[in-house]
């Protein structure tokens, strides 16, 4: 998987929005980048008004996903996407992601399998074309896709998706989209109040069903 960042607007939108929210209106220019950031940790992400941070917008390219992270992606309701069509680029589908957790010999019989399905994927096409062919495609052919999503959704996108219980792909998916950041970005999207913390040190060492609630709850 290639993540690449083509464009963003940048933090000060955001610190101008939280400004004009109460009252104190101004171009944001008598704050450098780290004093922007530190703005937005306190006065946004420690008070949870993160409405503001839509106003920051990043641009991604990213090639090599699977189909089946591309639909757990597409989940997210905040984000646009334009995706490599099946339609008029099925011979660029050649290619498949093998999830880390196959090991071998699983994983080499795995593979096996699939070139006979993107063999037969080929034969399918020569006879009823690609709007036929491309029903076999298996879940783990790769694709490519432009991202375009706000720091807010980007955030969530973070939380949800680098917990140990999301799909491995994803994980490495939403640490490279983080990781193509500027540094006081990266932080900005990392970062968690004291009370979240508490919420997951809580949920970790007892496991009760209301201390997951409550950490559900706060991360909605």
């Amino acid at each position: 998987m290639i993540v690449k960042l083509l464009d963003r607007t940048g933090l000060r939108a955001a610190a101008i929005a939280a400004k004009t929210c109460i009252g104190r209106a101004d171009d944001g220019k008598d704050m450098n980048a780290g004093e922007v950031a530190g703005f937005l940790k306190r006065a946004i992400l420690q008070t949870g008004h993160e409405s503001v941070l839509e106003h920051v917008v990043y641009v991604f390219s990213v090639e090599g996903l699977s189909r089946a992270c591309l639909q757990q992606l597409a989940r997210h309701r905040h984000i646009s996407l334009s995706v490599k069509s099946t339609r008029w680029a099925l011979d660029k589908h050649a290619e498949y992601y093998v999830p880390l957790e196959l090991e071998e010999p699983d994983a080499e019989d795995w593979k096996y399998a699939l070139d006979g399905v993107l063999a037969d994927t080929k034969t399918l096409k020569a006879a009823y074309g690609n709007d036929v062919a491309k029903y076999l495609l298996p879940e783990c052919v790769t694709t490519d896709l432009i991202l375009t999503v706000n720091l807010r959704e980007l955030r969530h996108i973070y939380k949800l998706r680098t917990g140990r219980t999301a799909m491995l792909e994803f994980q490495h998916l939403a640490k490279a989209l983080v990781a193509c950041l500027p540094e006081d970005e990266q932080e900005l999207v990392r970062y968690r109040s004291d009370a979240l913390e508490r919420a997951v040190q809580e949920y970790l060492e007892i496991g009760t069903d209301e201390a997951r609630e409550r950490l559900e709850r706060m991360v909605e």
